[in-house]
């Protein structure tokens, strides 16, 4: 074994094990995490030599800690290294995914368009199956390693492609060895998903212990150090493998006696090692660093004015140094990230500054052709030099880096290339450059969530618009405020918007419609009456213009305000003219997407959704940011809950809470976490978790002072926990039902829980009222979206109108409802909801008691409860048993409980066969049963059944 594999004996068998397991083709993935210089990378290339050695074939792919890097760079470098072991080009075809897989599989025929085109989330998940689908067939024959080093710094795109296989590719010869540095999570939600997933392995590294530093030591130093020198050193590594070979070659110059006066940082051990090298290597160590962590010999060569054969040599003695690694042709790197770091500390201010600048105007020079690869690296060369002036065009460089992170989704780090630009050009930029910058910043905190940040920049930038008189940079300021639910933003947005408008004048433009369209989208959620006829307004002016984007948002802006059960006809409408635009933006087809997802909730077409789910993350993943993520999650959360999977919904909750710091989070969570409490229950603890007295305290506005879903929704968790002192006090304030007014987005969550509460209140008049209201929604499903986006499910209406319809002692119309509430829950694949219908339907036939009806009501209170406990539905599980109970009390008579039930069930009509698939039994048991019931009763057919029991 290699010495620096010492110290790992239980992380190599347990890729020993992984290679056994893909051998015997089950599917395998670890992700191995540690610190910088803990030995991944060694870990990494000793899991090549074995899985090699055992007959698989081996790729590689490695993230790069480059702005300029392509997407799905990594999965790039794989292909290249499965050129190497089989015709990929053949494969392609015989999968049928050579067109899908042009852009990573360089063998295929042109036209390769560039991975930049790659903008449409079907093209995304193509491109991913594709790949998928390539793997299963070249793991059919071929037993095969993936490695995949450094995916802190890999673009999202190769994540999901990650994901995708991992999901996708089970039952193959095939193991995936991902190597993360913890210090750097990078892409951590999506890696949190792979950990989550059963296939997935995690493998953490620690430091070495004092055995296997001291072997590591004795090869580095040549000769065997006493225990305590190498305790020593292990204090003062902490068993870092990349310190420990560091320090043992100090050491071996120094002599063992000089082990305590060691240093203790990286920079000190690499600074002393440097020392010992000529000027000439010193300096282009110097240069290479600040270029970063690979470099070419050309680029360092040109910045240092260096012969290139002098250059070479340079080269040649850092890498019998061990500072750098040859990495291609002409192109190197340092052995270790923390080699460079330590060099570029060691660089004096003024040395860093010269270097830069000289680099920078190298790389300008050089790459004139291809630019927008080295962006990132113009940017953090300009950032240094700006120190010595020509702070202006430093600020353009950065600039210029931030939208090309913007192309590539790199969200957060767009947002601090635009900071970086304003701070490195204050006071040399002038006020239109600044106004776009903060325009800039504005849009990418906005795609990271940071809603505080995104409302500074963009009241900066109206400042500043508004210094300069510019009607057009003020209507950009409101259009970067997009609505987002949180009260100051959507504020400042709608003021913004107005003084946008009065600027822009009346003559219809694609801007005045736009940020028309935003005046009313921010006045929906503030609950401003404004919003319906502003919507109008931007739809016409955008109808005059012809312009496709002002199109786009005027009719987002309309299918936000038209949400009502009442608007389902011109939601269509909108929702087809906005298709027939076709991806105006990148976001279109995500709204559309959205939109289409939330229509399918409240028609009750759960499998629709659940068709609709993988196109909807991969256009939300195309899209980038968390706001795109939080929506995909919101809506498989509540098809999770709809089709009572409540663990899933429950773990999806909390991915929700976690996921984005978006005032409408807390919205979406707590309206989650009530709808899987309306079925698994909720204690007082929960209620209060939920719904803290800050969270209800009122929210002022002009025009409203708290939403009723902001009053109901308490009230309705209060009267579940049974405090319903509570609960009056939260109902109390809304006065009577007609002059509710719940917004169209939740208006019938509102209704349907007005039910619950005004029936534990005993208001008659209320329920009445609230039964009349959703009366006209028959038909449909209850649901509550956030804008487009779902946040919960609560059933067909017909169960809440059953319900009121019980409690008011209109019991006819209570069966009647309740009975198309469970076959309609039944039709949608919502069991938990069925179930509910079946108990309501138990209690309005027991209260009603007309021929049949008890019995009926009591087969159908232990079908309920049977069905509640399976699905660890306690509250209803536990009425459903008390009512049963109750009901055989009442149906007393020399029938046993189960003879009862399959009595109820004849007299209903039902065949042997049919009661044997409702009660799972066999129908041979059904036959006798039916038998012991006939003999008992004295009958001699199923027909008399019905008139020889009382009540059934």
């Amino acid at each position: 074994m290699r010495i620096d594999m010492a110290g790992r004996d239980a992380e190599l068998a347990v890729l020993d094990q992984a290679i056994g397991s893909a051998l015997d083709g089950a599917t395998q993935v670890i992700l191995c995490c540690g610190e910088p210089g803990i030995g991944k990378t060694r870990l990494a290339e000793e899991a090549r030599a074995r899985a090699a050695a055992q007959g698989l074939a081996v790729v590689w792919g490695t993230g790069v800690a480059d702005a300029g890097a392509p997407p799905l760079w990594p999965w790039r470098q794989i292909f290249r290294g499965l050129r190497e072991h089989c015709d990929v080009a053949a494969l392609t075809r015989e999968v049928d995914s050579a067109h899908d897989l042009r852009w990573l599989a360089e063998e295929l025929p042109p036209p390769r368009p560039p991975l930049s085109s790659l903008q449409c989330e079907a093209e995304r998940f193509a491109v991913s199956d594709a790949t998928a689908r390539l793997l299963a067939r070249v793991t059919r024959e071929l037993p095969l390693l993936v490695v995949l080093d450094d995916v802190q710094w890999a673009d999202a795109g190769s994540l999901l492609l990650l994901r995708h296989v991992v999901r996708t590719v089970r039952g193959r010869p095939l193991l995936l060895l991902i190597m993360q540095r913890s210090t750097e999570p990078g892409n951590g939600p999506l890696l949190a998903e792979l950990l989550a997933d059963p296939a997935t392995v995690r493998l953490e590294l620690k430091g070495l212990d004092a055995a296997a530093v001291g072997r590591v030591l004795n090869v580095v130093v040549g000769e065997r150090l006493a225990a305590d020198s190498v305790g020593e050193v292990r204090a003062r590594t902490g068993g870092n493998p990349f310190l420990v070979t560091e320090l043992g070659r100090l050491i071996r110059t120094d002599g063992a006696g000089a082990v305590r006066a060691l240093p203790t940082s990286v920079r000190d051990v690499v600074a002393a090692r440097l020392a010992r090298l000529s000027p000439g290597c010193r300096q282009l160590l110097s240069a290479s660093a600040i270029l970063g962590l690979e470099f070419t010999t050309d680029v360092v060569a040109r910045t240092l004015a260096m012969d290139p054969l002098t250059c070479a040599e340079s080269v040649r003695e850092a890498e019998t140094g061990g500072f750098v690694v040859a990495a291609s042709v002409g192109r190197w790197r340092f052995a270790h990230a923390l080699v460079r770091d330590a060099v570029v500390s060691g660089l004096g201010a003024l040395e860093r500054v010269t270097l830069s600048r000289t680099a920078a105007g190298v790389v300008e020079q050089l790459y004139a052709a291809e630019l927008d690869h080295h962006l990132g690296e113009l940017a953090r060369l300009w950032t240094i030099a700006a120190a010595a002036g020509e702070r202006d065009v430093a600020a353009s460089w950065i600039e210029r880096a931030g939208h090309e992170a913007l192309r590539r989704r790199a969200f957060e780090e767009a947002a601090g290339l635009f900071q970086q630009a304003l701070d490195v050009g204050a006071g040399a930029i002038d006020e239109v450059t600044r106004c776009r910058l903060l325009l800039a910043l504005g849009s990418a905190a906005h795609l990271c969530a940071d809603i505080a940040g995104r409302l500074r920049a963009c009241l900066e930038a109206a400042a500043v618009a508004r210094r300069l008189g510019r009607a057009d940079l003020q209507a950009e300021a409101a259009l970067c405020l997009e609505g987002v639910g949180e009260t100051n933003s959507d504020r400042a947005a709608r003021a913004l918007a107005d003084e946008a408008i009065a600027a822009l004048g009346t003559e219809p433009s694609p801007l005045l419609a736009r940020v028309t369209a935003r005046l009313a989208e921010v006045g929906m959620y503030l609950g401003d009456p404004g919003a319906e006829p502003a919507s109008r307004r931007a739809l016409a002016i955008a109808e005059r213009t012809g312009d496709p984007g002002a199109m786009e948002t005027a009719l987002t802006a309309r299918l936000l305000v038209v949400t009502g059960p009442g608007d389902v006809e011109e939601r269509a409408r909108l929702g087809e003219r906005m298709q027939q635009l076709g991806p105006v933006h990148r976001d279109t087809v995500l709204r559309g997407r959205l939109f289409s997802v939330s229509a399918a909730f409240e028609r009750g077409d759960l499998a629709g959704v659940h068709r609709d789910l993988d196109p909807l993350s991969w256009c939300a993943d195309e899209v980038g940011g968390s706001p795109a993520r939080w929506q995909v999650l919101a809506t498989r959360a509540t098809l999770a809950q709809s089709q009572a999977r409540f663990a899933e919904a429950r773990a999806l909750l909390g991915e929700l809470r976690a996921v984005t710091p978006l005032p409408l989070a807390h919205a979406a969570a707590a309206g989650l976490a009530a709808a899987l409490g309306h079925h698994l229950g909720h204690d007082v603890a929960a209620v209060g978790e939920l719904f803290p007295s800050d969270r209800r305290a009122a929210t002022v506005s002009p025009f409203h002072t708290r939403g009723v879903l902001d009053a109901i929704g308490p009230g309705y968790l209060f009267t579940l926990s049974g405090q319903l002192t509570q609960a009056a006090a939260c109902y109390a304030p809304l006065g009577p039902v007609a002059d509710w007014h719940p917004r169209p987005h939740v208006a019938s969550a509102c209704y349907a829980l007005g039910v619950v509460v005004a029936a534990a209140l005993d208001r008659p008049d209320d329920l009445a009222e609230l039964r009349h209201i959703l009366s006209h929604s028959r038909g449909r499903y209850v649901t509550a979206r956030v804008s487009a986006v779902p946040v919960f499910w609560l059933g067909p209406v017909e169960l809440w109108l059953g319900k009121a319809a019980r409690h008011l002692g209109l019991l006819d119309d209570a069966v009647e409802d309740l009975l198309a509430a469970a076959a309609a829950s039944e039709r949608a694949g919502a069991p938990g909801f069925a179930i509910e219908a079946r108990y309501e339907l138990a209690a309005a036939l027991s209260s009603r008691d007309k021929p049949g009806d008890v019995a009926r009501a009591r087969a159908l209170a232990g079908e309920a409860a049977g069905q509640a406990r399976t699905l660890a539905m306690t509250p209803l599980s536990e009425a459903a048993t008390a009512l049963q109970n109750r009901l055989d009390t009442a149906l007393a008579g020399p029938l046993t409980r189960r003879e009862l039930g399959i009595a109820a069930l004849v007299a209903e009509g039902l065949t042997n066969r049919e009661i044997a698939q409702r009660l799972q039994l066999s129908e041979r048991t059904v036959q006798n049963h039916v038998q012991h019931v006939l003999t008992k009763l004295g009958l001699g057919s199923r027909r008399q059944v019905r008139t020889a029991l009382p009540g059934v």
